[in-house]
């Protein structure tokens, strides 16, 4: 059977290496000389090899004692890493923080709210992944694979605490020979009555669709859809080939596809939630939420209104 090492065992071989005297060892770590000498010779006799040299003079490590001695100093500072590291979780400042996005949210207010978090939680390992699917994201907050969501569907369910979070205009992104796209004011609704839209199936960007479909029924008309994609590139990229204009969150137009112009559409607004599971919050997410939203970070959790 292996023989089993004790923390304290390790340090006692490191001290006497570091004093270069079993006498001083001892000193320094307040305990007998004897006790010392004797636990030591313990080790050796149970290793079956000598650790140390010893001379009138002091004691020197031997081959197999300067082996000894690296491992254990290896094995002690982790120990000490170790105990910093956990009590780094335990206040939030370390630790896995898993979030989950919508493509609008990172072209718009979730682009800066990461970098804050890098920086005010730069121990924390930050794991980011997009999803083109709302309701898979809640999915994933309901099983454990995500801390954290924003994006852009209300969520109404008892498990889930979903926090409106941030706002941004709506925006029409109109091919650059339109008579439209010289000016940069906000655009009046009843601008759409006239134009050729591309659009996302619903299937693809439910909530954006229905936003779209929203604002055309108070105007009491149809859109005229000529296209369809699937991508907010591939929607940017036919505006650009001028086969119609897109309504979608102003924060695309960090893209900055050539030959498209947006204008703010006005009074139409889009707004980000951020959703995490109901209950015990980890001290990392309690931090996270904090940083990006205070004033609702320090309100006891609520249940969702059930559907």
């Amino acid at each position: 059977m292996p023989f089993a090492y004790t923390l304290r065992l390790l340090s006692y071989v490191c001290a006497i290496a570091g004093e270069g005297s079993i006498t001083a060892a001892a000193d320094r770590l307040t305990i007998s000389q004897p006790s010392l000498t004797r636990q030591v010779r313990d080790l050796e006799r149970r290793l079956g090899v000598a650790l140390l040299d010893r001379t009138p003079r002091g004691v020197t490590l031997t081959a197999a004692g300067e082996v000894f001695v690296a491992r254990a100093a290896d094995i002690l500072r982790s120990v000490d890493n170790l105990d910093a590291e956990v009590r780094a979780v335990a206040r939030g400042h370390a630790g896995r923080l898993r979030i989950g996005f919508v493509g609008s949210a990172i072209n718009g207010p979730l682009g800066p709210a990461i970098a804050r978090l890098r920086s005010e939680m730069p121990d924390v390992e930050l794991q980011l992944r997009e999803s083109f699917d709302d309701m898979s994201l809640m999915a994933e907050i309901k099983t454990g694979d995500l801390d954290l969501a924003v994006h852009r569907l209300p969520i109404r369910a008892p498990e889930l605490l979903s926090i409106p979070w941030a706002q941004e205009p709506l925006s029409v992104f109109l091919p650059d020979n339109s008579p439209l796209a010289g000016d940069t004011s906000p655009l009046v609704s009843e601008a759409l009555r006239t134009l050729d839209l591309v659009m996302w199936p619903r299937e693809s960007a439910p909530q954006a669709y229905d936003e779209v479909m929203a604002i055309y029924q108070r105007l009491g008309a149809v859109p005229h859809c000529v296209a369809t994609a699937h991508t907010v590139q591939a929607i940017l990229a036919l505006v650009a080939a001028r086969v119609g204009a897109a309504v979608m969150a102003q924060s695309y137009s960090s893209l900055r596809r050539v030959g498209v112009r947006a204008r703010p559409l006005a009074d139409h607004h889009v707004t980000h939630f951020i959703t995490i599971a109901n209950g015990t919050r980890s001290a990392v997410l309690e931090r996270c939420l904090t940083i990006l939203q205070p004033d609702q970070a320090r309100q006891r959790p609520r249940r969702s209104p059930t559907s």
